[in-house]
């Protein structure tokens, strides 16, 4: 339903998820970015640190809460960004929007 452009049906699904898995990561995560391109910041910046509160370990889940804050152009983003690439270095849209979101606070080191 996200990839289609059907978002608050997505988000609907992944309220659901959470409910029947609240400890689970990636539902959170997920809901989260979601809710991000609905423009719902509070509630997706809630969901994503949820996501890594649950699971620290979760690539993914940093990365998402590095776009929400991204998205409102907080300088915490590099640091979610930076978490997701020390997590998992292979994940390709990590290593890129760190570099995005450095350029952002002028580290250009």
């Amino acid at each position: 339903l996200k990839n289609k452009g059907e978002l608050s049906e997505a988000a609907s699904a992944f309220r659901q998820a959470v409910e029947w898995h609240p400890h689970s990561g990636i539902a959170r995560s997920n809901l989260g970015i979601t809710l991000a391109h609905l423009r719902d910041f509070e509630s997706a910046e809630a969901e994503c640190l949820a996501a890594v509160q649950s699971e620290p370990g979760l690539a993914l889940g940093w990365h998402n809460l590095g776009l929400v804050y991204f998205l409102q152009e907080k300088n915490e983003a590099a640091g979610a960004f930076q978490r997701a690439v020390a997590i998992n270095p292979r994940l390709p849209d990590a290593c890129q929007n760190l570099g995005a979101a450095l350029f952002r606070v002028g580290d250009y080191q």
